[in-house]
């Protein structure tokens, strides 16, 4: 189905200035079907319908209709009577998204006494409706409703100013435009899963050397034959090939690298970023492309949240931590202090491309890293993922089985993130087993001496532990639990916690409300919950034992 929005509805609804508004802003063609008859035949709807009839002028529009339907990416202002035609309906149903405007009687009489830009009476130049007393309205509206209510949406515009009306039809396009996209992407063997959110849905990609195919799954996401590539030094590899598939299929890239690691998550790295994207002239129909770990995703999401308030980006993970996690979900961020995370935003990107090509290259312990991750989503949603994990020989190889796992474990993100996108009703603050005191290792050993997922793992066995003390995880699920951490070479203790500091940072944590610390906790394995009535005297005494 081709990118079309037909915009239906009685007279003085305000089709022609909505719509036109609303492809500006969409930076799509506009056509006004009444216009363009009037300018062809060089007459007015009046004239024609007196000198050459009504019938002679709905065969006329009906034609052009037809000829309209062939083009994409535009919306189209039909005349009020467009839709009593069967066919014509069936043809835009058919062909595109049909919007109808509707408005009370009063509200369509009072605009259509109103002149026009040209000041003429808006009832003159309508000749079905010359004589607008309310009783002909309303039973010529009456008529048509049948008509109009086939329509996929329908808009009252009762007491709206235009620019509201065009910004609900943009809202509408965009949500139409994005199904369409999705329905594209499935066509792919590497598609892997949808995540939904209020105002965006996008794909995620996983797969084996990918990267080829790139710039034909981005076909309907660009608007222009330019893009920008964001890396760090360690995934400079990739972005050159990434660039080499877009340059051939004459897509002008320009590039920029920033310093590997966590130092580069910053406001002064961010800084940059926009002086780069700023001297390049990029503007909103530009799309940033991130590749790299979760530094670089988390960075590329919260510049382009910000930079001319909103620019679409695309992340390509070459970290199984960030397939695994950070890229999806839209959470972006910058460290301020050393304490991470501390600003950012919730702001999707318009796809997720990961390419496990790129794990072979990296140390064992940034795969296990990520391993952490990909293991927490069983922890918290399904405990027949964890079995087949632990029946996995090599976790390096990357095999059709260790391939389908890794897919399994990111639907599961996935889902959880499109039920509660900005954790407001307690599904995805799930997603943080283990990050309440993973994140305070890492903030009070200055993120130097473990990795993300070491954190994470010795904060889900603390956190597993504390489960099994308040009696809700089973003796046997708790030493699955552990089990499990230690087949993938993660780590479930440690002798060097500085707890007061870790203490101290958990208490000023964003997630912590009222003064009361959220702790996501397993009632079993595949099932987890949030305690926030924990006593600290039991937190010390799990700390001690641990």
């Amino acid at each position: 189905m081709k990118k079309i929005i037909y915009i239906i509805g009685f007279s003085g609804t305000g089709k022609s200035a909505s719509s036109q508004l609303a492809s500006e802003a969409l930076n799509w063609e506009y056509y006004d079907m009444d216009k363009i008859i009037e300018n062809e035949e060089k007459r007015t709807i009046s004239e024609i319908f007196e000198t050459d009839g009504e019938n002679w002028f709905r065969e006329r529009e009906s034609k052009l209709l037809s000829n309209l339907s062939k083009k994409t990416m535009c919306i189209i202002s039909t005349g009020g009577g467009v839709p009593i035609s069967e066919s014509n309906m069936k043809l835009m149903i058919q062909t595109g998204y049909v919007i109808c405007l509707d408005a009370s009687i009063e509200v369509i009489m009072k605009r259509l006494n109103q002149e026009n830009i040209e000041g003429i009476q808006e009832s003159s130049v309508r000749p079905k409706i010359s004589d607008i007393s309310k009783e002909k309205i309303s039973d010529f509206k009456s008529k048509r409703s049948k008509f109009y209510s086939k329509a996929h949406l329908t808009i009252n515009t009762n007491y709206m100013p235009v620019e509201e009306v065009s910004n609900n039809i943009v809202y509408a396009v965009e949500k139409y435009t994005d199904s369409l996209n999705i329905n594209y992407l499935k066509q792919f063997d590497t598609f892997c899963t949808t995540v939904k959110s209020k105002n965006d849905l996008y794909g995620v990609f996983v797969g084996v050397d990918i990267y080829n195919i790139l710039p034909e799954v981005m076909k309907n996401i660009l608007l222009k034959d330019k893009i920008f590539l964001l890396a760090d030094e360690g995934s400079k590899k990739y972005m050159r090939q990434i660039q080499k598939f877009f340059e051939s299929s004459n897509i002008a890239t320009t590039t920029l690298l920033i310093e590997e690691g966590e130092k580069s998550k910053s406001l002064s790295t961010a800084s940059n970023i926009f002086e780069w994207l700023s001297s390049q002239h990029a503007d909103r129909g530009d799309v940033l492309i991130g590749i790299g770990g979760g530094v670089v995703g988390d960075i590329t999401g919260y510049v382009a949240s910000s930079y001319m308030r909103g620019i679409k980006f695309i992340l390509v993970p070459t970290t199984l931590l960030a397939m695994s996690d950070s890229s999806i979900g839209g959470k972006t961020a910058v460290d301020v202090n050393n304490i991470k995370n501390l600003a950012g935003s919730f702001y999707n990107p318009s796809l997720v491309f990961s390419d496990l090509q790129s794990l072979k290259t990296l140390p064992k312990r940034q795969i296990t890293s990520g391993w952490a991750e990909l293991i927490k989503h069983g922890f918290i949603r399904d405990k027949e993922l964890l079995q087949d994990m632990l029946k996995i020989e090599d976790y390096f190889d990357l095999d059709t089985n260790l391939n389908s796992i890794i897919k399994r474990s990111i639907k599961i993100k996935s889902q959880i993130v499109s039920q509660d996108e900005n954790e407001k009703y307690g599904h995805r603050i799930m997603l943080n087993y283990g990050h309440t005191l993973g994140h305070a290792i890492e903030s009070s050993t200055n993120l130097e001496r473990y990795t993300h997922g070491e954190a994470v793992s010795i904060g889900m066995a603390f956190a597993a532990k504390l489960s099994n003390y308040l009696g809700m995880l089973c003796d046997e699920d708790y030493l699955f639990h552990n089990k499990i951490l230690l087949k993938f070479d993660l780590p479930i203790s440690s002798t060097n916690i500085d707890w007061d500091k870790c203490f101290h940072l958990i208490k000023n944590d964003k997630k912590v409300k009222n003064g009361k610390i959220n702790w996501i906790l397993l009632e079993s394995l595949g099932k987890s919950v949030v305690k926030n009535d924990i006593d600290d005297e039991i937190i010390i005494k799990i700390a001690e034992d641990f």
